[in-house]
């Protein structure tokens, strides 16, 4: 989806591009990015969530 990216990079830090290794397959570009959550009861002690 145009944008989506430039979306995700204005918001969280990469943690890896899985673009270049082909590791979900052909035709597939997933970028892993970690999202800072504060005070989010969800988490317990941590405070991260990943996104595919």
């Amino acid at each position: 989806m145009e944008g989506a990216e430039a979306f995700w990079r204005g918001i969280a830090q990469e943690v890896f591009d899985a673009r270049t290794t082909g590791e979900h397959g052909p035709g597939v570009g997933t970028v892993h990015f970690e999202i800072p959550l504060r005070g989010n009861p969800w988490l317990g002690n941590g405070n991260h969530f990943h996104l595919e």
